[in-house]
């Protein structure tokens, strides 16, 4: 009869494996003085021979489970939390950019200190048990007789909340590393863009934890002598559904970044043949060099600040930087029936969380129809609706009351548009800031603002809240475009600029920016960054010295 997968069956053979070889010199010597000491020798040593079966048969389930295959009973489960903590102590050792002071100066800047026990135990349980659940919802596993409740007990392994605390200590960059002892786990989860992301577990020079995050154009540098395949092995991509395919040349690797269903599927490449750019930005590469003290971020030495999320810390957040308004981390979803309304009254209140707002004015600007105004029972089923929700935040809702005065306020609600403006003020009042302030403005921008929106949101346009964005947006990308040609990253003025040009498409500035921008790495010819220089666009960006309204700090 086979033994039902458990933790307790798990933990009883743990204990089995540990008392065998505890008690085992004790019975070998008391068997010496027994009266039958042959007879006590030869039952300590069948004793022992078992325990040396036991042993092989765990190691048999640990080889199996590491070529992919699915083991189901007490052994099983030892089995996978073996391999669960050999990916840290077996993780290959990938070469750190910066000293030990450096690392921890970079990390106090992107999480908070947490709970050491927590993430150096549960942290690599819950990345095993998600690369087993995203293999099973992929079908790369065909299970065996027997290993359905195998499967259950790993599926109930994956910590969702420690897998998104994780996405949320990862910094903005393409690429680097992040020390794992210090995410916060007792916070609050905040609100992050599912993009995709791999990690992998490593050690720096003073063989401390560290967790190497790649995206897609990003590189993971190890050591010579690393073994790649076992390095691929503890590689998990952390955003929902995930799933890495390896590719060991360049072939290989364009191969399957055709083949590939959708982006969301990373592409690792494990080979040393050089690839194109274009290729170069849709896989993560591995890198062998022999100096591993060398950088390996151009960006190293730019001033870093904490990250936005952990400045705006609410649960509610509507995103209005792209074509249609999204409101991220509701309670419940809206009302059928209300759902555009409630979107459009979140995002109002959400761009005036600052004010006090009156029922007169929602049911005027929000509500109506351009012609005549929304009905008092039409507003009240609204807020009715959103509040149920946005539901409560410190045992208040976060659509508060309305006050006798017909006010209405919201509370743990703030919007992309708010967050832009701040980033583009603090650019410009603190220097040593304006790099990663600049990079995280410009990469909340994912489309033309609310360009898919057919019906209702006048009033961005005619508040002057478009004209605003339109305004930083400009600046914005004419800046960081200005200061990535300086560092020698076309790309990403580039991309400024693209961004830039989705917020105001007839800025003739951007244009003219974007047609003196060299297309391609291997075409740039010398002097391309002094003659980008002396654009008449950039002294556009030059000129404004000053937000376009005081930038409000988040609470």
């Amino acid at each position: 009869m086979k033994v039902r997968p458990s933790a307790a069956s798990g933990l009883l053979l743990v204990a089995y494996l540990i008392a065998i070889p505890a008690t085992t010199p004790i019975m070998w010597g008391r068997a010496h003085a027994a009266q039958s000491p042959t007879v006590a020798l030869a039952l300590v040593g069948t004793l022992f021979a078992l325990w040396c079966v036991v042993v092989i048969r765990l190691a048999q389930a640990v080889c199996r489970q590491r070529r992919g295959h699915s083991t189901s009973g007490a052994f099983g489960w030892l089995a996978g939390l073996v391999l669960s903590m050999a990916s840290l102590v077996l993780a290959p050792a990938v070469a750190t950019t910066t000293n030990a002071a450096e690392i921890s100066q970079s990390v106090r800047h992107h999480t908070k200190q947490a709970s050491v026990t927590t993430m150096t135990v549960g942290f690599p349980i819950a990345l095993m048990a998600k690369r087993r659940r995203d293999e099973l919802r992929q079908v790369r596993i065909i299970l065996e007789d027997g290993e359905v409740d195998e499967v259950i007990h790993q599926l109930q392994a994956v910590d969702e909340a420690l897998i998104q605390r994780v996405l949320d200590a990862l910094p903005p960059d393409n690429f680097g590393i992040i020390d794992i002892e210090n995410i916060d786990t007792s916070g609050p989860v905040a609100a992050s863009t599912d993009s995709p992301v791999l990690v992998v577990p490593v050690r720096n020079e003073l063989k401390q934890w560290m967790l190497a995050y790649a995206r897609p154009g990003g590189t993971i540098t190890v050591a010579p002598g690393t073994d790649l395949q076992e390095l691929a092995s503890v590689a998990t991509a952390m955003h929902a559904d995930g799933r890495i395919v390896i590719a060991t040349s360049s072939h290989a690797t364009m191969r399957q970044l055709a083949v590939r269903p959708s982006p969301r599927v990373m592409v690792l490449h494990l080979g040393g043949d050089p690839l194109d750019d274009d290729i170069a930005k849709l896989c993560v590469r591995i890198v062998v060099r022999t100096d591993v003290s060398k950088i390996i971020t151009p960006r190293v030495d730019k001033p870093r600040s904490r990250r936005t999320v952990e400045q705006v810390n609410t649960q509610i957040f509507v995103r209005l930087l792209q074509p249609t308004a999204v409101v991220e981390g509701l309670i419940e979803p809206f009302n059928s029936d209300l759902r555009r309304r409630c979107i459009e009254m979140t995002s109002y209140l959400a761009i005036h969380r600052h004010e006090v707002v009156t029922g007169d004015r929602l049911r005027a600007r929000v509500l109506g129809d351009g012609y005549n105004d929304a009905s008092t029972r039409t507003l009240a089923n609204t807020a009715s609706a959103v509040r149920r929700s946005l539901g409560n935040h410190d045992a208040r809702s976060r659509l508060l009351p309305v006050s006798p005065g017909g006010h209405y306020r919201t509370a743990d609600v703030s919007s992309d548009v708010e967050r832009f403006h701040v980033l583009v003020g603090r650019a410009q009042e603190s220097p040593e800031e304006e790099w990663v302030a600049l990079n995280e403005a410009i990469g909340l921008i994912e489309g033309e603002p609310l360009s898919a929106e057919l019906r209702g949101f006048e009033w961005f346009l005619a508040e002057g809240h478009l004209a605003r964005l339109q305004r930083d947006a400009e600046w914005a990308a004419l800046r960081l475009a200005q200061l990535a040609i300086a560092s020698g990253d076309f790309d990403l003025a580039y991309y400024a600029l693209e961004r830039g040009r989705l917020v105001d498409p007839y800025s003739d500035d951007i244009v003219a920016a974007l047609a003196r921008v060299p297309r391609r790495r291997d075409h740039i010819i010398n002097g391309c960054a002094d003659s980008y220089a002396n654009l008449d666009a950039i002294d556009v960006a030059d000129r404004r010295t000053s937000p376009s309204e005081p930038a409000v700090e988040y609470e």
